[in-house]
Order: C-alpha cells, then sequence, then structure tokens
C-alpha cells in the first residue's frame, strides 16, 4: 500500500545583455547574471481502506527572475543584476477519496515559506521594477470534488483558502499584493438527453479582496461572477462535430479584473470585461 519518490536538479542559468545604442546620455548597458541552484522533492503515499489514500511531500526549489523582470531598475539603467533568485520549502498533505463509481473528494493542506521571493518594488509609466523581499509565507487549504447529483447531473466543486503575507521586513504581517485569500468556484452540468449531445451547464466564481499595494491601504473588492455554457458533441458517420457557445459574466457585473501591484499614482485597479458571448466549433473527419 506505500508509494514513495524522491527526486533532484540541479539548474544553471546565465542572463545577458548586449547594449548596441551607446550614445552621450544613454551608458553602456551591458551585463549579465548567472544562477545556479539545486531543487529536490521527496514524498510518500498510502492506500488506506475503502479507496482513500493520503499522502505527504516535501520540496525545496528556486526561482530565478525573467528577463521581463530583471529589464528595470528602480533607480538607474541597465539590467537589474542586485536580483537574487527566491528560494522556497514546501510541504503538502493530502487526504483523497478516489473510487471506481461514485463521488470523489480531495483535502489538501499546504505551507511555502520563501526568502527573497520577486516581487514587484515599483510601477512608474509603464515600467515595472522588481526586488527581493526578506521572507513570505503562504499557509491554505483546498476542498475538491466531484458528484453525480442524479441522473445526468453532475457537479464539480473547489474551495480554497490561502494566507499569504510576508513574514520579515518592512511589511512583516502584511497581505501579498494581487493574491486574493480565497477563491472558490463550483460548476453544474446537465445532460438532458443522457449523453454529449446536449450539455448544459452553470459556473460560479467568488474571489475575496486584493490589496493592490505593500502597505495594504486599498484593496480591490470581492467579485461573484455567473457564466453559462451550452455544447453538443456528435458523430454523424465519419464526421465528428463539437460546438459551444459560453456566455461569460452573465448578469453584466462591474469588478476589478486585475490590480497593477505597487502603482505609483494609485490607479492600480484594471476593470474586467463585462457581460461576453463566445463561440466555437470543432469538425474532424475520420479517414
Amino acid at each position: 500500500p506505500w508509494a514513495f519518490y524522491v527526486g533532484a536538479r540541479h539548474s544553471h542559468l546565465d542572463f545577458w545583455v548586449d547594449d548596441y545604442f551607446v550614445v552621450p546620455g544613454n551608458p553602456d548597458d551591458s551585463g549579465g547574471r548567472d544562477y545556479s541552484h539545486w531543487s529536490s522533492a521527496l514524498g510518500a503515499s498510502y492506500r488506506l481502506p475503502g479507496d482513500w489514500r493520503t499522502s505527504f511531500s516535501l520540496g525545496r526549489g528556486f526561482e530565478t527572475p525573467t528577463l521581463a523582470e530583471m529589464a528595470y531598475r528602480r533607480q538607474g539603467t541597465g539590467l537589474n543584476t542586485q536580483l537574487e533568485a527566491a528560494l522556497n520549502r514546501q510541504q503538502q498533505w493530502v487526504l483523497s477519496h478516489i473510487p471506481a463509481k461514485g463521488p470523489s473528494y480531495s483535502l489538501t493542506l499546504f505551507n511555502i515559506d520563501s526568502t527573497d521571493e520577486l516581487v514587484v518594488d515599483q510601477s512608474v509609466g509603464g515600467r515595472t521594477s522588481y526586488r527581493n523581499a526578506a521572507a513570505t509565507e503562504r499557509r491554505g487549504v483546498e476542498i475538491s470534488g466531484e458528484a453525480e447529483l442524479a441522473e445526468n447531473w453532475q457537479l464539480w466543486l473547489s474551495l480554497n483558502y490561502l494566507e499569504a503575507e510576508y513574514s520579515a521586513g518592512e511589511w512583516e504581517g502584511n497581505l501579498l499584493p494581487g493574491v486574493a485569500r480565497h477563491n472558490h468556484y463550483a460548476q453544474l452540468r446537465w445532460q438532458p438527453l443522457a449523453d454529449e449531445r446536449l450539455i448544459l451547464g452553470l459556473g460560479v466564481q467568488e474571489r475575496s479582496r486584493v490589496a493592490t499595494a505593500d502597505d495594504n491601504l486599498q484593496l480591490a473588492p470581492s467579485a461573484t461572477l455567473v457564466d453559462l455554457a451550452l455544447s453538443s458533441r456528435q458523430t454523424l458517420g465519419s464526421w465528428q462535430l463539437y460546438v459551444w457557445t459560453r456566455l461569460a459574466n452573465a448578469t453584466d457585473r462591474t469588478y476589478v479584473g486585475s490590480v497593477i501591484v505597487n502603482q505609483s499614482n494609485g490607479r492600480a485597479f484594471e476593470p474586467a470585461p463585462g457581460r461576453s458571448l463566445s463561440a466555437g466549433l470543432d469538425l474532424n473527419y475520420l479517414w
């Protein structure tokens, strides 16, 4: 009933920029930086009676800045070679129930501790610079499952709670900007013809408030969205036809779709689209 795994990987990355536009007033910004680190993971799972399984895993990894994150400095010009790679340690425990037939569900608890995490320093005039945070921590729980409520009715559900905050430095105890504390989703699907010739779907997503800056003084409000979907999959001789249509944000809710973290002039909110309709068709021929 036991299963074990272990793994390790070594990564080495080099970033280099050659500046060919060197004129008076615009200095030579050539430069580079290399990163090298080990990542590792280990875990175990145990099969319990009654289609239950539990597992536990540990991991250690690192994340280098991207070229986009290194592109600008808070002061001066040239590649931001002072950025360090973020280091993280992760722990996760899962309890799941996955039978051959019937409802399946799982419970996941996780914790992630990071040092030197790459976060937004400031956003000015369309240019975003990054810095390394002293330390951050993420603790969370997720419950997910799927079940057949009645004949031709299916339900999918995902509930998660995430506490992401600075755990050291100037902003210790503050929420990480741009990260919602909880984000829940549910989908109900009905097949009135008992097959995929006609599928009707209803989706509901709820997201909590999101901080826009390290100081947590301004937060984007929470939002609840409703989506409707209709699809059909049919086989006509050698042809396979799949058509679908989706009405997103069916209630035409006005809400903040995303935030610009640490925006210098306070205009951090980015509006999301209102009610929108999309459709698609997929046609295949089997030779």
